[in-house]
C-alpha cells in the first residue's frame, strides 16, 4: 500500500515537471521556426501546445481523482482497522468480562423456565413490567449458578438478580451499537463475539 502510494505520488510529480518543461521550451522553439509555420491553413505551434496543454491538465485532474480515491480507501481502511482493535478491546476487557458473567446468569435461568424469561423480557420494557415469579425452582436455579453462593453472603437476593439483569442490558446496547457501525461486518470476522452462544439465548428473550 505504501509502494502504490509513493507511485502515484511520483507519476503526479513527474506529469507536473514535464508541463512546465513544456511551457519553457514553448517560446524558443517557436523563435527559431520561420514565419511560415504560423499561417494558415498549417495549424498553429500554439494551437497544438494548447491541446496538448489541456491534454496533459486533464491527465493530472485524473491521476488527482484516483490520488484522492486512495487516500479515501486508506483512511477507510484505517477507521476500519481501529474499530476492530476498540472493540476487541472493550469485549476483551476484565469490566466487561465481568459484564458478560452477569448476562449469562440472566439468560442461563431463562432458557431453563419460560416464567423467568417472560419476566426479564418485560423489564427490558418501561411498560407492562411483571414481578418477579413466585416460583421456588427459578430461585433456586439462580441461587446455584456459579459465584451467586458467595455473593448471597453479602447481599440480598433480589438485588443480586437485579444487578445482573442491568448488566443484561449492557450487553444488549454494546451489540446493538456495534451492529449499527458500517465496518461491523468486518469487525465480527476479527473478533469472536461467541454468537453461537449468544444468539440462541438472545433469541428466547425476544420471543418473550
Amino acid at each position: 500500500m505504501k509502494y502504490k502510494h509513493q507511485k502515484i505520488k511520483s507519476t503526479a510529480i513527474f506529469t507536473m515537471v514535464f508541463i512546465v518543461a513544456i511551457w519553457a521550451l514553448a517560446y524558443p522553439l517557436a523563435s527559431n521556426l520561420p514565419s511560415t509555420v504560423f499561417k494558415e491553413p498549417l495549424n498553429s505551434l500554439y494551437g497544438v501546445l494548447n491541446v496538448l496543454f489541456t491534454a496533459l491538465a486533464f491527465s493530472g485532474v485524473i491521476i488527482t481523482l484516483v490520488y484522492q480515491n486512495y487516500q479515501a480507501e486508506a483512511a477507510h481502511q484505517e477507521s476500519m482497522e481501529k474499530s476492530i482493535l476498540e472493540m476487541f478491546q472493550v469485549f476483551t476487557s476484565s469490566d466487561f468480562q465481568k459484564t458478560k458473567d452477569a448476562a449469562f446468569r440472566v439468560l442461563i435461568p431463562a432458557i431453563q423456565h419460560k416464567k423467568y424469561a417472560t419476566f426479564v423480557a418485560s423489564r427490558l420494557y418501561a411498560v407492562e413490567q411483571l414481578k418477579f415469579p413466585d416460583n421456588q425452582q427459578i430461585t433456586q436455579a439462580i441461587e446455584a449458578l456459579e459465584g451467586n453462593k458467595e455473593r448471597l453472603k453479602s447481599m440480598d437476593f433480589s438485588k443480586i438478580e437485579r444487578d445482573d439483569r442491568l448488566k443484561l442490558d449492557d450487553v444488549l446496547n454494546f451489540f446493538a451499537m456495534l451492529a449499527q457501525r458500517e465496518s461491523a461486518i468486518e469487525v465480527v470476522k476479527h473478533v469472536d463475539f461467541a454468537y453461537d452462544w449468544w444468539r440462541p439465548s438472545l433469541l428466547v428473550i425476544a420471543q418473550s
